[in-house]
């Protein structure tokens, strides 16, 4: 058993182009692979990750981005314009992938978008999720956006098994939306394929 760990923590950045990049791949031929960029923004407590660790007889690969997983720190996003996507496939034919675009808002709380695949099994693109899904911290996840556009989709060699999209648009007596984030909320489903 082994791994490799490739990791970025941000305590605090803002910028005009920020852009993070989080990707693992083995030699036969399996990959994860996120990006995350923001226009006009600002990031606290966030990371970015990828990892790739041997697991018996099979490799278990994955990038993501998302907030600190630590007690004590909230995690935010924000931006005129936030984009995240990404793209994993395994050598058994499997493939999965997400985009997610927020124009003029943030996220909040305890959050993370990424891919992720075992080399002789499934795939899975998540365009957001809580941490709590995959035994992490749990926590609740605040939204504030104009536009919300997000999609995910699984294909298999025959083509797509598994596919969500979703865009919502929020009005308020501010012009954005704000509120709680629960599953599928202005956000596409994750999508999955293989065993």
């Amino acid at each position: 058993m082994g791994n490799a760990d490739a990791w970025q923590l941000i305590g605090s950045a803002s910028g005009e182009n920020i852009a993070l990049c989080a990707k693992a791949s083995d030699i036969f031929g399996d990959m994860a692979d996120s990006r995350t960029t923001v226009d006009h923004g600002f990031l606290q407590y966030y990371r970015s990750e990828a990892e790739a660790s041997r697991q018996y007889k099979y490799v278990d690969l994955y990038a993501i981005h998302g907030s600190f997983e630590e007690k004590d720190h909230i995690g935010k996003i924000s931006g005129d314009k936030i984009h995240s996507e990404g793209l994993t496939f395994n050598k058994k034919g499997f493939a999965a992938l997400y985009g997610v675009t927020i124009n003029y808002g943030s996220v909040e709380g305890r959050f993370d978008w990424g891919t992720e695949t075992k080399s002789n099994g499934w795939v899975i693109a998540v365009p957001l999720e809580s941490p709590e899904a995959w035994g992490g911290i749990q926590g609740d996840i605040g939204i504030s956006a104009l536009k919300i556009s997000s999609y995910s989709a699984a294909l298999d060699c025959k083509g797509i098994v598994s596919k969500d999209w979703a865009n919502y648009r929020g009005v308020s007596e501010y012009g954005v939306l704000d509120n709680d984030w629960y599953r599928g909320y202005g956000f596409a489903e994750p999508s999955k394929a293989g065993d």
